[in-house]
């Protein structure tokens, strides 16, 4: 067994979760090597230095959150290697375990489709970036506007130091992202081709491509979503004024009724290209990142896991 753990994950979760996995898997008399990620990067080369030659009785678990998960997709693919995955969520969000691995909790229970040899392919989504060629995987969701700008925003808070670096002030810098976030709505422009059809929206507030219905650690963005297969979802919240966000957050949070708001805009495809303008943030599995001059092709891509 080889074990990948954030460590830091879940606001220091990740190293209490790891504890109970090789205390499990002592239990069981396997044999086990930890690997613990360190740094923004350090997957990457866990990965490209340790996992490049396991043998095939060989298996990896990953003990961490959602971001956690982003890194490790990524290292396999840029390696092209294709093992499986055994997930132990320890996020704060967990948004792919709540879909995915809904009503496991205990280590036995979560391992147990891997000791069962039981492998899933789950749908990826892959953003082609135009500008260099580059792939990205994303796992639950691409999105730019108005949940890129609060990630952007809790990590300006996180940049200044001190208090805002620790883990534990992970929640607290994210609402602050949020209200900060609500004071200065993005506004941009998106071309949208999707399914043979082309969309133009002048004034968009959020586009989020999704792979299960959750964002954001747990809010159903809209639960269509579930209803696909070989396609992802893309969402477009568009048109949006302050008098009409305190209606649309009902109709998200409690109503769970989007399907009919005009300010939501949904759409699905296995492929679709977008143009955004101007440049602006953007998260990738709740990580952040920026929009790039050109456009952006995604498509669907594949990983294995035991589930």
């Amino acid at each position: 067994m080889h074990i990948i753990c954030n460590p830091q994950s879940g606001m220091g979760r990740g190293r209490k979760r790891l504890n109970e996995v090789t205390t499990y898997l002592e239990s069981l008399g396997t044999d086990y090597q930890t690997y613990l990620t360190q740094y923004p990067g350090h997957m990457a080369e866990l990965v490209a230095t340790s996992l490049t030659h396991l043998k095939a009785e060989d298996r990896l678990i990953l003990v961490g959150g959602d971001g956690s998960l982003h890194d490790l997709v990524n290292a396999l693919a840029d390696q092209d290697l294709a093992y499986p995955i055994a997930f132990i969520p320890a996020g704060t969000g967990n948004d792919f375990s709540r879909y995915y691995q809904a009503g496991k909790e205990s280590i036995e229970d979560l391992l147990a489709p891997m000791f069962a040899g039981r492998v899933r392919q789950v749908e990826l989504g892959q953003i082609l970036l135009t500008s260099d060629y580059s792939e990205v995987n994303f796992v639950n969701s691409l999105g730019f506007g108005l949940d890129g700008q609060v990630i952007h925003e809790s990590e300006v808070l996180k940049a200044r130091g001190g208090l805002w670096q620790w883990s534990w002030a992970n929640r607290l810098r994210y609402l602050l992202g949020v209200f900060r976030s609500l004071t200065k709505l993005p506004d941009f422009r998106l071309e949208l081709e999707l399914a043979g059809q082309h969309q133009v929206f002048s004034r968009v507030t959020l586009l989020t491509l999704m792979l299960n219905p959750y964002f954001g650690g747990g809010i159903q963005l809209d639960p269509r979503v579930t209803e696909l297969e070989g396609e992802f979802a893309v969402l477009v919240i568009h048109d949006l004024d302050w008098q009409a966000i305190p209606g649309l957050l009902y109709q998200i949070l409690w109503r769970k009724d989007q399907g009919n708001s005009k300010y939501l805009a949904f759409y699905h495809g296995p492929t679709c290209t977008l143009n955004l303008t101007p440049n602006i943030p953007g998260q990738v599995d709740g990580e952040a990142i920026f929009s790039l001059d050109g456009s952006l092709n995604c498509r669907l891509a594949q990983q294995a896991f035991y589930l």
